[in-house]
């Protein structure tokens, strides 16, 4: 899995590109939500390079975007 990551206005744009599937999912959770939680940075994720998303790459997208909600970002 490669991720990455860019900031542009305030927005942070994160690209993934590869499978997210577990070992995806280990390769850069830690990383994308230090990119985007702390702060509550508005978030935009490329997912046109993502050729799988498994139940933990779902997991990882919903609990990212729930850490975002409590901060007032999206």
């Amino acid at each position: 899995m490669k991720m990455d990551i860019t900031e542009d206005d305030g927005v942070v744009k994160v690209g993934l590109v590869g499978r997210l599937d577990t070992p995806g999912v280990d390769a850069v959770e830690t990383r994308f939500t230090a990119a985007v939680v702390p702060r509550g940075a508005r978030a935009v994720v490329d997912l046109s390079g993502v050729e799988f998303i498994g139940s933990l790459g779902l997991r990882m997208l919903i609990t990212i975007a729930r850490a975002l909600s409590r901060r007032t970002a999206r």
